[in-house]
């Protein structure tokens, strides 16, 4: 296979021009192995038809990893490679753990393990990218006279340029976080609202499996060791439960529920 060299690649995208790779992968057990795709609303498998190379009639295939998260793993290894210092790209910042006290000492030391938990984030970590929330509604500490002053980001010298960004000109973008405008984003929540930035994503990748078969899916029971049986309803109370009660007719009082809806009992996979 010919090597792509980076002026070839900016030559094919100064125009219009589409790369695509297809590689064929196995299951980390070994050729053959089975896999276990994700389930999605109803714990449905998310499966269709397709037409193939090679194959003269549509195959049955079923997602394994979609788009979407196809760009959160690779944003996650951009993440891990930033923080590494083995690659050095724009990105927006916010440092939750650079906080001033407010004197109320329990109130303080709540906010403080609070922030250091969370620490910083960065542009690559938040779910809609540059157009994100936590950064809008972040402050950009500016000098005001030769005094620091915080300014909302979308206000400030570096975020005013995201308000005024457009497929005409998306330099305040690449400028920023030019990973933005490689998996897509949209300023909805802007300034301009609904007619904000909106930039389709430049990668597409996903996971098939092709020729998706649906084995057994009843296999067993990961046992209670108590053996708490479906008989024992329970009332359920915020952050605790009890026994439900019986009257001399034998009948349960209203609310009861089965021990599963607490986490008790079997659960069969």
């Amino acid at each position: 296979m010919p090597e792509l060299t980076f002026e070839e690649l900016k030559s094919a995208v100064s125009g219009s021009a589409a790369f695509r790779c297809r590689r064929k992968l196995q299951p980390a057990g070994g050729e053959g192995d089975k896999v276990f795709p994700p389930t999605y609303a109803g714990a449905k498998y998310a499966d269709e038809k397709r037409k193939i190379p090679e194959r003269s009639e549509p195959v049955q295939c079923v997602l394994l990893d979609s788009v979407q998260s196809q760009a959160n793993r690779m944003e996650e290894a951009l993440q891990k490679a930033v923080e590494s210092k083995e690659l050095l790209i724009p990105l927006i910042q916010v440092d939750f753990s650079d906080y001033a006290p407010t004197g109320n000492e329990e109130e303080d030391r709540k906010n403080r393990k609070f922030r250091d938990d969370i620490g910083k984030i960065t542009s690559l970590q938040v779910p809609h990218r540059l157009a994100d929330a936590i950064l809008r509604d972040s402050e950009v500490e500016e000098n005001d006279g030769g005094q620091p002053k915080p300014v909302a980001f979308r206000y400030s010298k570096i975020g005013k340029g995201i308000n005024t960004a457009s497929l005409k000109n998306a330099t305040p973008i690449f400028q920023l976080c030019p990973t933005a405008l490689l998996f897509g984003m949209w300023d909805s929540t802007g300034p301009k609202g609904g007619l904000g930035a909106k930039f389709e994503r430049a990668m597409v990748s996903e996971v098939v499996g092709i020729g998706a078969k649906v084995g057994d899916l009843l296999r067993g029971v990961r046992r209670d060791p108590l053996e708490i049986r479906a008989e024992a309803k329970v009332i359920k109370k915020v952050g605790d439960w009890r026994i439900a009660k019986a009257d001399q007719k034998g009948a349960i009082e209203k609310g009861a529920v089965s021990p599963s809806a607490i986490n008790h009992s079997s659960v069969p996979f």
